[in-house]
């Protein structure tokens, strides 16, 4: 395959408005901007994670990139058909999940540079569509309320979350663990085994979750929702948080 220029992403959170995400061409040390072109912007992009010098995405086919110099290099595996939803950087290695409605569903692979994946137990059938690291752990979420996590990336158990909601998204922050989803489902747990159940409100679907600047922060249709530990919830508007 030829090489091509890795995309980097930027997530510019507009809570204001719905979350975007702005994609830039260049070379880039995986922390920082890279000094790029702006080649598009668009909210449907995949996951993203710098780790080990390597800066890693999900494009718009659910496939996984990676770069140490700015060229993208597309991961290996061994042959099985996915879509890939999200990814985070942990423990030394990153961690993909997601899964296929059509071919191989409830998908999670590992990698200690972000070109050559493997493929773990994510002792699920149902398909994942977010994961994030904090205390020492993963945590992975997805349809009918499925919650797993792992120390190691490689080991993965099945929590039981209280729920039954198609869960979208994950985030760590001040000490704690925050899941969402349809239905304005909130779940949150400082430990990853114990879930408490909040709701947003039956309007709201929860599409992504971010911790920034101390607050965990919702945002649909021009409304967000802020907490500053996933329990308490204020309605409010007009806050930009750039990552």
């Amino acid at each position: 395959m030829k090489a091509q220029t890795i995309l980097f992403v930027a997530v510019l959170w507009q809570l204001s408005n719905d979350a975007s995400e702005r994609v830039f061409a260049g070379p880039s040390d995986g922390k920082t901007l890279p000094h790029g072109t702006l080649v598009s912007e668009d909210s449907f992009c995949g996951g993203w994670s710098p780790g080990n010098g390597v800066f890693v995405t999900i494009n718009h086919q659910g496939e996984i990139l990676a770069s140490k110099n700015g060229i993208a290099q597309p991961s290996h595996n061994s042959g099985w058909r996915t879509f890939f939803r999200d990814l985070v950087f942990g423990n030394g290695q990153f961690v993909a999940v997601g899964g296929s409605y059509i071919d191989v569903t409830g998908v999670i692979v590992t990698s200690p540079d972000g070109l050559v994946w493997t493929r773990r137990n994510a002792r699920s059938k149902t398909n994942l569509h977010g994961v994030t690291f904090g205390n020492a752990q993963f945590v992975a979420v997805g349809d009918a309320g499925t919650i797993l996590t792992s120390i190691d990336g490689v080991t993965w158990v099945n929590r039981v979350s209280g729920s039954s909601a198609h869960l979208a998204t994950v985030s760590f922050g001040h000490g704690v663990f925050v899941a969402g989803g349809e239905s304005g489902t909130i779940l949150t747990s400082t430990d990853g085994v114990h879930w408490n159940s909040q709701s947003l409100g039956p309007s709201v679907y929860v599409g992504r979750i971010v911790y920034r600047n101390g607050h965990f922060l919702v945002s649909q249709s021009g409304t967000a929702h802020v907490s500053v530990d996933g329990h308490v919830w204020h309605q409010t508007s007009g806050i930009n948080v750039s990552n």
